[in-house]
């Protein structure tokens, strides 16, 4: 195995109790109209059924009220590949190819509640996934 080193990518999840769950998310619909953030936590998201799925990512420093869609990227997960987002990543997915698919999740027990931020997008983003 690799020594730790600054490689790794370093976990945050605040002083609130985790949750590490399976859940099933469905398609989103098209076009994309905003994008969300967690201040609090570096979330880790992964397919449970090693399926191929879409991020749409934009820098942490990237400001509101309105974000603007070029500051995005979609960012593609191979099978047997996750991703851990740094601190204040904004996002939306897992974006999808098939109707519905699971995922293993680890954040904070109240992510949604306490610690997320969202915010519109400057123009809408449809996203074509091959």
């Amino acid at each position: 195995m690799t020594p730790p080193g600054d490689q790794d990518a370093e976990l945050r999840f605040g002083p609130c109790q985790l949750r590490y769950d399976v859940m099933r998310l469905h398609r989103r619909p098209q076009p994309i109209t905003t994008m969300t953030r967690h201040l609090q936590l570096a979330q880790c998201l992964s397919s449970a059924e090693g399926m191929p799925f879409w991020m749409l990512l934009a820098a942490p420093n990237t400001k509101g009220p309105v974000l603007d869609a070029s500051a995005a990227w979609l960012l593609k997960l191979n099978p047997g590949e996750g991703i851990k987002l740094h601190l204040g990543t904004w996002h939306t997915g897992p974006l999808l190819e098939v109707a519905s698919a699971s995922f293993v999740n680890f954040e904070l027990a109240d992510t949604n509640q306490r610690d997320h931020e969202t915010l519109p997008l400057g123009r809408l983003v449809s996203v074509h996934l091959t």
